[in-house]
């Protein structure tokens, strides 16, 4: 699967499954969509607590923009850890 937004491209792919590649509807289902949910509270909530920090530093805030780059990498990165998936950002 690949997602593209303005300047990132995000590339991830399931492991072999039971020797059988590719994506299905019971690993999404099952795996994939519980962790996103989960992990998504959790960047969210630590991109929160960054900008705080940051405020309390009297250090400029990230933009709107920076924070959800940040959030969809690391999201993805959480993700990816917790079910086997590659996963990988680059420049297009």
């Amino acid at each position: 699967m690949r997602a593209v937004d303005a300047r990132w491209r995000y590339v991830m792919a399931p492991q072999m499954l039971l020797g059988k590649p590719g994506w299905s509807a019971t690993f999404w289902a099952a795996d994939v969509r519980p962790a996103y949910e989960r992990e998504l509270i959790r960047v969210r909530l630590r991109m929160k607590a960054e900008n705080a920090r940051r405020r309390r530093l009297g250090q400029p805030t990230l933009s709107r923009e920076e924070r959800q780059e940040r959030a969809t990498h690391e999201l993805w990165e959480r993700v990816a850890a917790d079910v086997g998936l590659h996963y990988r950002r680059e420049q297009p």
